[in-house]
């Protein structure tokens, strides 16, 4: 075989042989990439359902002041709690839309409450004890929504702290992985390019070099 046949072997063995390892190194990248992005849009729902959670329940907590106070000072802070409640439940839909069913579920059962605490507070202002404590304790009051809408956002809470623990779990192995796929090709390349350099030595230098 001439010398410039096995030079063009050579360098198309070593291109094909970088390439290859380009192409492996580019998918861990972008598998890791996706990864490492699912588990933001994860981190930020989660951080979200925190906060509307909380001031889901300052809503609950002032209004309930009203009616222990027997006054309405407490009024502006529960509407300024109910509104971050339900900026925060419009926010984790643009998180996630895929939620967006059950985010509407919530705004509504938020509703109720923010309805039937408004109503029990001035009950309890208005009419008295026995009339507030009707709509804290009965059926379809203040306790019973609070607890409806309590359950439904602690299962969506928790769900979404699940697949955040999970997506971390699945990082960490596309990392481990990418590690391992890098490794091993850079090997493989390695080898191939080593075993070509070996083979054209003995086609070009005479044999009496090789001795």
């Amino acid at each position: 075989m001439k010398i410039s046949r096995i030079m063009n072997l050579v360098i198309a063995i070593v291109l094909i042989a970088l390439s290859s390892l380009y192409a492996i190194t580019q998918l861990s990248l972008n598998k890791n990439k996706e990864a490492i992005r699912h588990q933001a849009v994860l981190s930020q729902a989660v951080s979200t359902m925190k906060d509307a959670r909380y001031y889901v329940v300052q809503v609950q907590q002032f209004l309930t002041d009203m009616g222990a106070t027997r006054g309405d000072d407490a009024l502006p802070e529960a509407d300024a709690s109910m509104k971050s409640a339900m900026q925060s439940l419009k926010e984790l839909e643009n998180i996630i839309p895929a939620y967006r069913a059950r985010v509407l579920e919530l705004e509504k059962k938020l509703n109720n409450v923010n309805k039937v605490g408004r109503e029990m507070a001035y009950a309890y202002i208005q009419k008295g004890t026995e009339a507030g404590n009707n709509l804290m304790k009965g059926p379809g009051g203040l306790d019973e929504e609070s607890a409806q809408l309590a359950e439904s956002l602690e299962k969506i809470a928790d769900e979404l702290t699940a697949q955040f623990a999970e997506s971390e779990r699945v990082s960490i192995a596309a990392l481990e992985n990418s590690e391992f796929l890098s490794l091993i090709s850079s090997l493989i390349s390695g080898v191939v390019i080593v075993g070509v350099i070996l083979i054209l030595r003995r086609r070009i230098l005479p044999r009496s070099e090789l001795a």
